[in-house]
């Protein structure tokens, strides 16, 4: 009986050993599994610590006023740069469009010509849109607006040309500090609406397949001497306030004077107020251009001779300016006529073919006071590099 007893023990005592040499096993199993090796990555800094690569930033063609984009889809041309209380502009005979202005802004406002060379439609939102002004004050996004010279002001047909303004509203303040500006225009090669992607941390990006930025006009003249307003309209290219005929960078001109240039030969018929300008021929019916309620216009009256070798259209005249009071600008834009009831004045249209001429009529339409008072009056017009200036009152 005790032998039974001792051998049933030692059957137990196997088992037992048995038990314990398979959880060793085990436990060695895992051991060796969870010290297989770290990726060096990983070990080389807290998860909390780790950022994603930064992209490298997209760099933009750097480009001034007066240089132009010109690809397969658009050629576009930057004119001007200006500051400006508002601008309006007709859209058709009759009727007109005004840029938005914020109370308590200013326009500041690029002014250009784009022709569609494709056989898509081009719209606004094809452009990627920022503007930075004196290195500090961003304006980003559909804030910065471009507008086409038409009634569907968002877009530009296939095969035409129009006019443009791109701008922003900027503070009184700042506007009277200006210094510089710079825009930047991004687009697609086909022109497809640009798609924003957003970031882990809330930021967004905007990729397109080409970026430029077009800057002027550049650091304002010195203040020394010179009347913070007068500074401030040389650096954006208006004619200065309150000039006289002893300015040795304006000319002075009067009725009947030829101006003879290169390309073309002008001479200044009149210089009037209107509220009204008719053409030649009011026998029948006939279009005009009245001014709106509460304005009147400056009207410049000339002959325009056309001796390049090239057509001239609406948008290669130059344009007056009218100077109120000592400060207060205000530009216009040109029309012709060939003597008959109708004026031309589409910015493509030609209107006076080589050793052509046309009978030119720059209007300026300002507030109704400027004919109601008899505070100076002084019409400033930009002909071959020169600025002449013709004494109102």
């Amino acid at each position: 009986m005790k032998k039974w007893i001792a051998l049933l023990l030692a059957a137990v005592l196997c088992l037992s050993l048995a038990a314990c040499g398979n959880d060793a096993s085990s436990a060695g199993g895992a051991q060796a599994q969870n010290t297989s090796p770290v990726p060096t990555a990983a070990l080389s800094a807290p998860a909390s610590e780790q950022t994603e690569p930064t992209e490298p930033q997209q760099e933009a063609v750097a480009l001034s006023i007066g240089d132009k984009i010109d690809n397969d889809n658009f050629t576009m041309t930057f004119d001007s740069m200006q500051i400006l209380d508002a601008y309006s502009y007709k859209t058709s005979e009759y009727s007109s469009t005004s840029l938005y202005v914020e109370s308590g802004y200013k326009l500041l406002l690029v002014m250009g010509h784009i022709e569609n060379k494709s056989m898509v439609t081009i719209s606004d939102s094809s452009f990627v849109r920022t503007a930075v002004v004196n290195d500090s004050y961003t304006v980003t996004d559909y804030d910065v607006r471009l507008s086409f010279k038409r009634d569907k002001y968002f877009e530009i047909d296939p095969y035409t040309d129009l006019d443009y303004f791109l701008y922003i509203n900027i503070p009184e303040k700042l506007a009277a500090q200006f210094e510089k500006a710079e825009f930047t225009l991004g687009f697609n090669n086909d022109m497809s609406i640009p798609v924003t992607e957003w970031k882990m941390d809330g930021t967004k990006v905007t990729p397109t397949d080409n970026l430029f930025s077009i800057s002027g006009p550049g650091s304002a003249p010195s203040a020394e001497g010179v009347p913070e307003q007068a500074a401030l309209e040389a650096a954006v290219g208006l004619a200065p306030s309150g000039s006289n005929p002893s300015d040795s960078k304006v000319k002075t001109i009067v009725c009947g004077d030829v101006i003879d240039t290169d390309d073309f030969t002008f001479t200044l018929n009149n210089v009037e107020l209107t509220y009204e300008l008719k053409p030649q021929n009011t026998s029948s019916v006939y279009t005009s251009y009245s001014a709106g309620s509460g304005k009147v216009y400056v009207h410049v009256d000339g002959q325009y001779y056309n001796k390049a070798k090239r057509d001239i259209c609406i948008r290669d005249l130059f344009v007056p300016t009218a100077d109120y009071d000592n400060g207060y600008t205000y530009k216009g834009f040109a029309v012709t006529d060939k003597d008959d009831n109708s004026f031309t004045w589409a910015s493509s249209y030609v209107v006076c073919t080589p050793l052509e001429t046309c009978h030119y009529h720059g209007l300026i339409e300002c507030p109704k006071v400027v004919d109601e008072t008899e505070a100076p009056l002084i019409v400033y017009l930009e002909i071959g590099g020169d600025t002449y200036q013709y004494v109102v009152r």
